[in-house]
């Protein structure tokens, strides 16, 4: 069913016949991309365009082809993510995957200085709404864990003369 992309009448390049179309229509639904779908049917890709763009029927049945073969992939890496190999483990590169596409605000990568930042804005903002001697008494008790996890921890002046140690 190839033909010669340049072949034109005296009106231009010849139309793109239905027939053509529907061929290109079920590469894309398999995961071909709109060039690559055009080049294995042997038709231009901008001529299919132009045409596309008069034929809203023809839109639509792209658009669904498209959608089709992305649901194909999300349902692919949803069960990955979903289902365990033979040795019982999840892919966590598949959940994270999936999540990140779905839901990218919450699950965006962050460099790691980002999300420490993110950590510090909200230890700030909780600080702000303590009273004075809640905020001292955080701070004792935060101390006493950093001693009880290591030993030592980091000393630091206290208003009071004492040393204290703190994270």
């Amino acid at each position: 069913m190839k033909r010669d992309p340049a072949s034109t009448n005296r009106q231009g390049p010849l139309p793109i016949s239905e027939a053509e179309y529907v061929l290109v229509l079920g590469y894309v639904k398999k995961g071909r991309s709109w060039t690559a779908s055009c080049g294995m049917v042997g038709v231009s890709p901008q001529r299919l365009k132009n045409q596309v763009r008069s034929n809203e029927d023809w839109q639509n049945m792209l658009l669904r082809a498209h959608a089709f073969a992305v649901d194909k992939v999300e349902d692919a890496a949803f069960a990955a993510a979903t289902t365990t190999d033979k040795h019982g483990k999840f892919d966590t590169k598949a959940q994270q995957f999936w999540l990140t596409q779905r839901a990218p605000t919450e699950w965006q990568q962050k460099p790691e200085s980002s999300v420490l930042e993110d950590l510090a804005a909200a230890n700030r903002a909780l600080a702000a709404t303590l009273s004075p001697e809640a905020h001292d008494e955080l701070r004792k008790l935060a101390a006493r864990e950093v001693l009880r996890i290591s030993p030592g921890g980091l000393p630091v002046d206290d208003s009071e003369g004492e040393e204290e140690h703190v994270l």
